[in-house]
Protein backbone atom coordinates (compact mmCIF):
# COMPACT_ATOMS: atom_id res chain seq x y z
CA UNK A 1 0.00 0.00 0.00
CA UNK A 2 3.23 2.28 0.78
CA UNK A 3 4.36 2.22 -2.69
CA UNK A 4 0.92 2.31 -4.41
CA UNK A 5 1.22 -0.82 -6.45
CA UNK A 6 -2.56 -1.44 -8.36
CA UNK A 7 -4.09 -4.51 -6.28
CA UNK A 8 -6.05 -5.30 -9.97
CA UNK A 9 -2.96 -5.19 -11.77
CA UNK A 10 -3.12 -7.97 -14.31
CA UNK A 11 -0.91 -10.94 -13.32
CA UNK A 12 2.17 -11.85 -14.92
CA UNK A 13 1.13 -14.28 -17.88
CA UNK A 14 2.93 -17.25 -15.65
CA UNK A 15 3.66 -17.29 -12.03
CA UNK A 16 7.05 -15.52 -11.45
CA UNK A 17 9.49 -17.18 -8.82
CA UNK A 18 11.69 -15.07 -6.67
CA UNK A 19 14.89 -16.73 -4.44
CA UNK A 20 16.21 -14.32 -1.75
CA UNK A 21 19.89 -15.82 -1.47
CA UNK A 22 22.01 -15.92 1.94
CA UNK A 23 25.29 -17.21 2.02
CA UNK A 24 27.99 -18.93 5.09
CA UNK A 25 25.50 -20.58 6.68
CA UNK A 26 24.23 -16.98 7.69
CA UNK A 27 20.50 -16.13 7.41
CA UNK A 28 17.33 -17.61 8.38
CA UNK A 29 13.56 -16.96 8.29
CA UNK A 30 10.45 -17.54 10.23
CA UNK A 31 7.79 -18.71 8.37
CA UNK A 32 5.35 -17.13 11.04
CA UNK A 33 6.94 -13.82 10.25
CA UNK A 34 6.70 -13.91 6.66
CA UNK A 35 3.25 -14.82 7.34
CA UNK A 36 2.64 -12.03 9.82
CA UNK A 37 3.70 -9.91 7.00
CA UNK A 38 1.50 -10.68 4.36
CA UNK A 39 -1.76 -10.71 6.70
CA UNK A 40 -0.77 -7.36 7.79
CA UNK A 41 0.16 -5.90 4.55
CA UNK A 42 -3.41 -7.42 3.29
CA UNK A 43 -1.77 -10.18 1.18
CA UNK A 44 -2.78 -13.78 0.67
CA UNK A 45 -0.70 -16.16 2.32
CA UNK A 46 2.34 -17.02 0.22
CA UNK A 47 4.61 -19.29 2.14
CA UNK A 48 8.11 -20.38 1.17
CA UNK A 49 7.13 -24.23 0.33
CA UNK A 50 10.36 -27.05 1.60
CA UNK A 51 10.99 -27.76 -2.03
CA UNK A 52 11.85 -23.92 -2.81
CA UNK A 53 14.21 -24.45 0.41
CA UNK A 54 17.74 -25.07 -0.84
CA UNK A 55 20.46 -25.97 1.52
CA UNK A 56 19.42 -24.86 5.55
CA UNK A 57 16.82 -22.27 6.85
CA UNK A 58 18.74 -22.84 10.13
CA UNK A 59 15.81 -21.70 12.08
CA UNK A 60 15.17 -18.49 14.26
CA UNK A 61 15.00 -15.02 12.39
CA UNK A 62 17.49 -12.80 11.25
CA UNK A 63 16.43 -9.40 10.49
CA UNK A 64 17.98 -9.07 6.75
CA UNK A 65 16.83 -12.33 5.51
CA UNK A 66 13.33 -11.77 7.01
CA UNK A 67 13.35 -8.37 5.44
CA UNK A 68 13.98 -9.59 2.46
CA UNK A 69 11.87 -12.25 2.25
CA UNK A 70 8.96 -9.88 3.18
CA UNK A 71 9.68 -7.02 0.45
CA UNK A 72 10.15 -9.76 -2.31
CA UNK A 73 6.45 -10.51 -1.19
CA UNK A 74 4.69 -7.58 -0.72
CA UNK A 75 6.02 -6.03 -4.20
CA UNK A 76 5.28 -9.27 -5.78
CA UNK A 77 1.86 -8.52 -4.63
CA UNK A 78 1.49 -12.65 -3.35
CA UNK A 79 1.83 -13.54 -7.07
CA UNK A 80 5.51 -14.76 -6.88
CA UNK A 81 6.85 -18.19 -6.03
CA UNK A 82 8.88 -17.18 -3.31
CA UNK A 83 12.26 -19.67 -3.15
CA UNK A 84 15.17 -19.38 0.58
CA UNK A 85 18.25 -20.57 -1.02
CA UNK A 86 21.32 -20.45 1.65
CA UNK A 87 25.13 -21.23 0.56
CA UNK A 88 27.78 -22.57 2.41
CA UNK A 89 30.38 -20.74 0.26
CA UNK A 90 29.78 -17.64 -1.94
CA UNK A 91 28.78 -16.51 -5.41
CA UNK A 92 30.95 -19.27 -7.05
CA UNK A 93 28.87 -21.84 -5.28
CA UNK A 94 25.75 -20.42 -5.92
CA UNK A 95 26.38 -19.45 -9.65
CA UNK A 96 26.91 -22.51 -10.71
CA UNK A 97 24.60 -24.80 -8.37
CA UNK A 98 21.77 -22.84 -10.13
CA UNK A 99 22.94 -23.59 -13.78
CA UNK A 100 22.71 -27.30 -12.66
CA UNK A 101 19.13 -27.69 -10.90
CA UNK A 102 16.54 -28.38 -13.22
CA UNK A 103 13.94 -26.18 -11.59
CA UNK A 104 14.89 -22.73 -10.05
CA UNK A 105 13.88 -18.62 -9.25
CA UNK A 106 13.45 -16.50 -12.25
CA UNK A 107 14.94 -13.60 -10.36
CA UNK A 108 17.49 -13.77 -7.07
CA UNK A 109 18.20 -11.00 -4.56
CA UNK A 110 21.36 -10.95 -2.89
CA UNK A 111 21.53 -8.49 0.17
CA UNK A 112 25.23 -9.20 0.55
CA UNK A 113 28.19 -8.08 -0.96
CA UNK A 114 31.63 -7.81 0.17
CA UNK A 115 34.82 -5.26 -1.43
CA UNK A 116 36.31 -6.81 -4.39
CA UNK A 117 39.55 -6.76 -2.59
CA UNK A 118 39.02 -8.92 0.12
CA UNK A 119 37.56 -11.77 -1.94
CA UNK A 120 40.85 -13.96 -0.51
CA UNK A 121 39.21 -13.30 2.43
CA UNK A 122 36.16 -14.94 2.07
CA UNK A 123 36.78 -18.29 -0.41
CA UNK A 124 40.12 -18.85 0.74
CA UNK A 125 40.80 -21.49 -2.31
CA UNK A 126 42.24 -19.07 -4.47
CA UNK A 127 45.52 -17.04 -4.89
CA UNK A 128 44.24 -13.96 -6.53
CA UNK A 129 40.71 -11.77 -5.77
CA UNK A 130 40.80 -10.83 -9.52
CA UNK A 131 40.86 -14.04 -10.72
CA UNK A 132 37.63 -15.51 -8.18
CA UNK A 133 35.95 -12.07 -9.31
CA UNK A 134 36.52 -12.90 -13.19
CA UNK A 135 35.32 -16.59 -12.83
CA UNK A 136 32.24 -15.49 -11.25
CA UNK A 137 31.40 -12.54 -13.45
CA UNK A 138 31.08 -15.36 -15.67
CA UNK A 139 29.30 -17.79 -14.38
CA UNK A 140 26.52 -14.68 -13.23
CA UNK A 141 26.87 -14.05 -17.26
CA UNK A 142 26.03 -17.65 -18.01
CA UNK A 143 22.88 -17.05 -15.61
CA UNK A 144 21.74 -14.09 -17.28
CA UNK A 145 22.10 -16.43 -20.55
CA UNK A 146 19.78 -18.41 -19.03
CA UNK A 147 17.27 -15.53 -18.74
CA UNK A 148 17.99 -15.40 -14.83
CA UNK A 149 18.05 -12.14 -13.50
CA UNK A 150 20.04 -11.45 -10.04
CA UNK A 151 20.00 -8.43 -8.12
CA UNK A 152 21.93 -7.26 -5.46
CA UNK A 153 22.72 -4.63 -2.79
CA UNK A 154 24.52 -1.36 -3.34
CA UNK A 155 26.15 -2.03 -0.19
CA UNK A 156 25.49 -0.48 3.42
CA UNK A 157 27.27 2.52 2.71
CA UNK A 158 27.08 3.30 -0.90
CA UNK A 159 30.28 3.61 -3.18
CA UNK A 160 32.52 3.36 -0.28
CA UNK A 161 31.58 -0.36 0.50
CA UNK A 162 30.14 -2.41 3.55
CA UNK A 163 31.07 0.36 6.08
CA UNK A 164 33.18 3.71 6.20
CA UNK A 165 35.50 4.23 8.39
CA UNK A 166 37.22 7.02 6.98
CA UNK A 167 40.16 5.78 6.36
CA UNK A 168 39.07 3.46 3.55
CA UNK A 169 39.60 4.98 0.11
CA UNK A 170 36.14 6.87 -1.23
CA UNK A 171 35.36 3.60 -3.52
CA UNK A 172 35.28 0.67 -2.35
CA UNK A 173 33.27 -1.31 -4.75
CA UNK A 174 31.75 -4.27 -3.87
CA UNK A 175 31.21 -7.69 -5.26
CA UNK A 176 29.36 -8.49 -6.86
Amino acid sequence: RMYALPPDAAPPPRRASVGVVEFQGGGAFSPSDLKKSQVQNGLSRNPVSSDHIVGVNPGGADVETSLDLQAVSMVGGGAVELWYLNYENWIYEFATDVQNRPDSPDVFSLSYGWYEGDQTRIVGALNSSEAYVRRCNVELMKLAAMGKTVVVSSGDSGSTGRSFDGAAPLIRPDFP
